[in-house]
């Protein structure tokens, strides 16, 4: 049976422990709650239906591969599956914004406004005639 590299599997791990995680922290924090209670479900939940939706894959194919079929098939799980994914990264998108968003607002200003007053900028502005 082919299976999907470590270096995914590694990395789908830690994406799903951050979620989990990310959850707990603002659940006792007490933010997003009604998010946090649904991503604590799903970071658990999907990575477990997810196995056992995978273990009657053909022998040719990777858990991915086989997820992506069967969704090209309209199989509902499927479907339902990826839809899970999706929420857990508009869950660490959302946390990372909640948390985080003044300050990313600040420094991306503050590195927009650097950027404008480059030399390197100056010259492209000069270049093309503005």
């Amino acid at each position: 049976m082919e299976t999907l590299p470590s270096s995914f599997l590694i990395i789908y791990g830690i994406f799903i422990m951050t979620a989990l995680i990310t959850a707990i922290i603002s659940n006792a924090r007490d933010r997003l709650i009604p998010f946090a209670y649904m991503t604590i479900i799903l970071s658990i939940g999907a990575p477990l239906f997810s196995f056992l939706y995978t273990v009657g894959r053909a022998a040719n194919r990777s858990e991915l591969e086989h997820l992506f079929h069967q969704i090209g098939e309209g199989r509902f799980t499927a479907i339902i599956l990826l839809l899970c994914y999706v929420y857990l990264f508009f869950w660490l998108g959302l946390f990372v914004w909640h948390y985080f968003g003044k300050a990313i607002k600040k420094y991306s200003l503050l590195l927009w406004h650097k950027l404008k007053e480059s030399p390197l900028w100056k010259k492209r502005s000069k270049q093309r005639g503005e």
